[in-house]
């Protein structure tokens, strides 16, 4: 009985390779393809250079040699939750040139769409068998995944920092002043970063390396307007379903603007343009953040819990900040994280002049902590040198 399921190369991926194979170079796959035979099943043609009806592409999640038969390629991609609506009855495997390379007959499988009550991620694998395994270059280009719910709560819980449960996740992420233009440049660094759109769908991008510009409109810049001084913009890590990626800033700390294609984000952190329409210095690794240090309390004698603000040296959405006190005149300095003493610090400086010593405060209102000392003749200094996201 003649195998009912297959996939073939077609002429034009055959000509690909035996050119491959001839020049000692190499083909790259990057796309995959899924379409419905526009109701039927249908026998592949090797002469085919496109589906008989294709309904969804993306770029190829994996690939690699089968380890039991050198000669076959697996390759797969996934079809997201939030599209569906079809049948699947063929696939295709396209190279970097935009062909055909082959093309495969699969068994018939619904792809439902949660207007339809339902929704699922649907893996398609395909084996391809080739005379040569070595002229195809097995790498995913570009560098991206769609991700299911599980890899991400168990990459998150495996590999990540915990952080907020509403931030995005993030692997060897460094943010920091572009070299030349530091006034209003940031080179954006991550080994992987993992995005949502606004339905929940997760999308894994890796090999980030973006320089944004806040003089720049749209990707790799401002969202929307122009820039402003003595103002908090906020740092994004931007997609495309099919991968392309960028960063982006926004005044917004939750719904920047995005550019047209792009609906994938990921919030990385937050940076101050000063009275001077300048970017203050930053150096962020993953979730923290390191600046020059700021006084925001300077010999401060309240002996009641009073309120210092923070609404220049650290965003908005930072969960905790870091620095060091001063202590002046043998004195005794609290610092709290509200006016009731909740996350109380205490500083004692046993041996007159002053003592200094570094400290870590969480934040439970925004941009906000609070302070007292023991008693009025006592003095107390607050520097802050960093956040914590």
């Amino acid at each position: 009985m003649p195998e009912q399921f297959y996939t073939i190369l077609t002429q034009l991926g055959q000509a690909e390779l035996a050119a491959a194979i001839a020049n000692n170079t190499q083909v790259s796959l990057t796309q995959m393809a899924v379409g419905d035979g526009n109701g039927n099943y249908y026998e592949p043609s090797s002469g085919q250079t496109a589906l008989v009806h294709e309904v969804y592409r993306a770029g190829i999640s994996a690939i690699a040699t089968d380890p039991n038969n050198p000669n076959r390629i697996v390759c797969e991609f996934v079809i997201p939750a939030t599209t569906g609506g079809w049948h699947v009855r063929e696939v295709g495997i396209f190279s970097l040139t935009g062909n055909l390379f082959a093309i495969g007959k699969v068994p018939v499988t619904y792809k439902p769409q949660f207007s339809e009550g339902a929704g699922k991620d649907l893996v398609i694998k395909v084996i391809l068998e080739v005379s040569n395994a070595s002229a195809v270059t097995l790498r995913v280009d570009p560098s991206v995944v769609l991700a299911s719910k599980k890899y991400v709560r168990d990459y998150v819980d495996d590999s990540m920092e915990a952080h907020s449960p509403v931030r995005d996740s993030y692997r060897n992420l460094m943010i920091k002043n572009n070299a030349a233009n530091p006034n209003h440049q940031l080179d954006i660094l991550a080994d992987e970063i993992i995005l949502q759109d606004t339905n929940g769908n997760s999308l894994r991008v890796s090999a980030v390396n973006h320089t944004v510009d806040i003089t720049v409109s749209g990707v790799n810049g401002l969202d929307t307007g122009t820039k402003a001084p003595s103002t908090w913009y906020h740092i994004w890590e931007i997609a495309k379903a099919d991968g392309t990626k960028a960063g982006l800033l926004s005044a917004s700390a939750t719904s920047p603007t995005m550019p047209s294609g792009y609906t994938y984000r990921a919030y990385l952190g937050a940076v101050y343009n000063n009275s001077s329409n300048n970017f203050i210095t930053i150096r962020q690794i993953n979730s923290r953040v390191v600046i020059f240090p700021v006084t925001v309390l300077q010999n401060g004698t309240a002996t009641s819990y009073t309120l210092v603000s923070l609404s220049i040296t650290i965003p908005p959405t930072a969960k905790k900040v870091t620095g060091a006190l001063v202590v002046y005149n043998s004195g005794d300095l609290f610092i709290s994280s509200s006016n009731n003493e909740i996350g109380i610090k205490h500083m004692t400086n046993p041996y007159g002049n002053y003592c200094a010593a570094p400290f870590s405060q969480v934040i439970l209102t925004p941009q906000t902590i609070f302070y007292r000392v023991w008693s009025s003749n006592h003095s107390g200094t607050i520097n802050v040198s960093g956040w914590e996201y």
